[in-house]
């Protein structure tokens, strides 16, 4: 990586400031370790000033041809919607865009892509670095950007979503784009994919539970779980996903089902109001349950109503049969 005392270094934030203003501007992680920022029908021609953070660009709207002008070096390349631009920190470029200008970029901190190559790979972080690339295939990096886009677009709280779909992103962008030692083979399923290394202490996973069962309702950070275990922040995902075979936030998602699948057979609630009590909205909760149950809430009262009043049946004719026996 280049020497940062050698180059006046730009934060991200300050150079898209002066782009334009962006469709879509959120911040999916806490600390200000990533940014997330879409830009669209801009002008195709920009100077990227070397910058502090590392930033993945993906390429949105359809086919385009992208050039990068670095020093006396030319980089042309035809891309692909869905493919993405790597950026490292502290390299400067030109870039000139022939085609539908829709792009997002994610920042993500040095310090903290460097702390997961510690953490997660025993790597000296002082000397990671991601590698760039313009226009490069990377389906399981484009999956998890599109799946930010979506959920920061939603006006509804997901953070502990978005955080995990950061924590997924910055271990697939240090595991295989950058200058360490590549795994064996890339995974081939998403967010859920359970880490074979060694899980949380029987006490440690209880205290989240114990969290998560308190904290249906509301905006659950990341960083609340993790201060429970005492543990570093990509340690915890990965001895969650151990004990558990579900990520923080799926955990979470099941945790509510369950409590609304008890209000569904136990009280006459609306189904809104059973949504909102256990932190979803109506649609939230109409596809958690189709996942988990196979039938929408309304089909599980109604099947588990007429379940109960077919047991109550069979029972009162079992008494009817005794007493006349008697």
């Amino acid at each position: 990586m280049p020497d940062r005392s050698a180059v006046d270094l730009v934060s991200a934030r300050h150079w898209h400031e002066n782009l334009a203003v962006p469709v879509l501007h959120a911040a999916p992680s806490i600390d200000g370790e990533a940014r997330l920022v879409r830009f669209r029908g801009i002008d195709g021609r920009m100077n990227q000033p070397a910058l502090l953070e590392n930033v993945v660009s993906i390429h949105l709207g359809g086919p385009k041809r992208v050039t990068r002008f670095r020093g006396r070096h030319t980089h042309v390349r035809d891309v692909e919607e869905g493919s993405i631009t790597i950026m490292p920190a502290a390299e400067s470029a030109r870039w000139s865009t022939v085609g539908p200008i829709d792009f997002a970029h994610i920042t993500l901190t040095q310090d903290y892509l460097s702390q997961v190559a510690l953490e997660d790979f025993d790597r000296d972080p002082g000397l990671f670095r991601l590698k760039d690339c313009v226009g490069a295939g990377s389906p399981f990096v484009q999956k998890l950007v599109e799946a930010l886009l979506q959920e920061v677009a939603q006006p509804r709280p997901g953070r502990l979503y978005r955080e995990s779909l950061i924590v997924v992103l910055a271990h697939q962008l240090v595991a295989y784009h950058s200058n360490i030692e590549r795994p064996v083979s890339p995974p081939h399923t998403a967010v859920e994919q359970p880490d074979v290394k060694g899980g949380l202490a029987p006490w440690q996973l209880q205290r989240v539970i114990d969290l998560m069962r308190h904290r249906l309702v509301g905006d659950l950070m990341l960083a609340e779980l993790v201060a429970v275990t005492g543990l570093s922040r990509s340690h915890f995902f990965r001895a969650f996903r151990c004990s558990t075979r579900r990520t923080p936030y799926a955990f979470l998602t099941d945790l509510r089902v369950q409590q609304a699948a008890a209000a569904l057979c136990t009280t006459g609630r609306t189904i809104t109001d059973i949504a909102a009590a256990v932190g979803l909205d109506p649609a939230q909760l109409a596809h958690a349950f189709r996942r988990r149950h196979g039938v929408s809430p309304g089909s599980y009262r109604r099947l588990r109503r007429g379940l109960a009043g077919s047991s109550d049946m069979a029972g009162n004719a079992a008494s009817r049969e005794k007493a006349e026996k008697l």
